[in-house]
């Protein structure tokens, strides 16, 4: 199991010991990608950081949504010291796979059938 240190606001891959998988899974998401993580029990979404202005991207994860309270609480708390981490079920690509179909599903809410007449009285409406 890969551990990381907590020691700032946000992940740095270099932080996190026990799993060079892990942290080359991280390296190679691209900006605005989504990943769940279990970071001491706790799991959340964290976001790959933006591309620097030249190009460069940057290899930090920021935390999303709970996962920001619950980090940003352990960066007060227990800075310095090194906290159990572990990839959420899902592969990255697992997980833009489902949020794509997703997507895809919702976009479909428009569409269907619709009545070009006004439906009258509920009791109309159910016969009765």
């Amino acid at each position: 199991m890969a551990v990381v240190e907590v020691r700032d606001f946000v992940i740095w891959p270099k932080h996190i010991h026990g799993d060079p998988a892990l942290s080359q899974t991280l390296l190679a998401l691209r900006q605005g990608d989504t990943v769940e993580l279990v970071i001491d029990g706790f799991r959340g979404a964290w976001r790959k950081m933006d591309d620097q202005p030249d190009g460069k991207p940057t290899p930090g994860i920021r935390p999303v949504a709970a996962m920001k309270m619950f980090w940003s609480r352990l960066y007060r708390e227990r800075r310095g010291e090194t906290v159990d981490l572990k990839l959420s079920g899902a592969s990255p690509a697992e997980a833009l796979d489902r949020q794509a179909a997703l997507q895809a599903l919702l976009s479909l809410g428009g569409l269907g059938w619709r009545s070009q007449e006004p439906y009258g009285e509920r009791d109309e409406l159910h016969d009765r």
